[in-house]
Parts: C-alpha cells; structure tokens; sequence
C-alpha cells in the first residue's frame, strides 16, 4: 500500500507503531507494578500492543515503495540503514504483541500456571525484555528514518542553488 486517502501511507503509519509500542510498554509496567490492575488493563494493553504492531507491520511494508524511490547515493545507504531499524522494529513489536498475548491468555487456559513460583519473575522478564527491546527498536527506525528523510531534504536543497 503505497498511498492511504491521497496520502503516503509510510509517513502517516508510522506513527502508529512509535506511539502505541511504547505505550502498551508502559501500560503493561504499571501492570506489573501494581497486579491488582492486571485484569483491568490487561485487555485495553494488549489492544494497543496489536494496534501498534499492525502499525509497524504496514509501515515496513509500505516504506518498500518509497526504499526504491531514492536515488541518491548518500541518502540511500541511510535509507537502507532505517529498513533494517523497521524490520527490527516489526520483528520487535510482534514478540511483544506474542508475549503480552502469552501472559495475558494462559493463566485463562492453564489455571494452575499463575499458581507457579516461576510465573510471575518469567512474566516480569518476559513483558520488561521484551516491551523494552520493541521501544527502542521504535525509537531507533524513527530516528533513522528522520535521518534518511532529513538527509535527502537537504540533498534536495543542495541541488536547487546550482
């Protein structure tokens, strides 16, 4: 998908993933601050989580189109450069949305599991390692993307003044 009501769709998806990843993070930390409100936020946590990984998954796809777009040389090493931050940050972001969907839904399945000594420090792990890894993926595509793009701004710009 290439272009979204009129618009690049790349610029406007990848707000999604920047913005939601973090927040299902620190949405599943106060969880795990607090257990009580686990059954509260554990379903509006795991919606923003999946929200946000389907935001990176169309933003790595639809940043493709605009990959092969780039013609400068010095541009497309950077641009290269924010492909693969996205792809690690959708890799990212779906072992988050898998871990969250874990933790949330087996105690469901296997009752006796949340009764297990070992549960709760796994958990805690788990959704901490995991959660953190997938925001800073998120942090380090955007940045490379506003690289990229910043950087062939002014290339662009460079090539008026002749």
């Amino acid at each position: 998908m290439n272009t979204f009501l009129g618009l690049p769709a790349h610029p406007l998806f990848v707000h999604l993933p920047v913005v939601l990843i973090p927040l299902g993070f620190i949405g599943a930390l106060f969880m795990l601050a607090r257990p009580a409100w686990w059954q509260r936020f554990a379903w509006p946590t795991v919606i923003v989580t999946a929200v946000g990984t389907l935001g990176a998954i169309l933003a790595a796809n639809s940043g493709e189109a605009l990959e092969e777009a780039v013609r400068d040389r010095s541009v497309r090493a950077l641009v290269r450069e924010h492909v693969e931050a996205g792809d690690m940050a959708r890799g990212a972001s779906i072992v988050f949305l898998i871990v969250m969907l874990v933790v949330v839904f087996a105690p469901r399945f296997v009752k006796t599991i949340a009764a297990k000594k070992w549960w709760r420090p796994l958990v805690i792990v788990a959704v901490v390692a995991s959660g953190a890894f997938s925001s800073w993926a998120m942090y380090d595509a955007g940045h490379s993307g506003a690289k990229s793009v910043w950087n062939e701004v002014k290339v662009i710009g460079e090539g008026d003044g002749d």
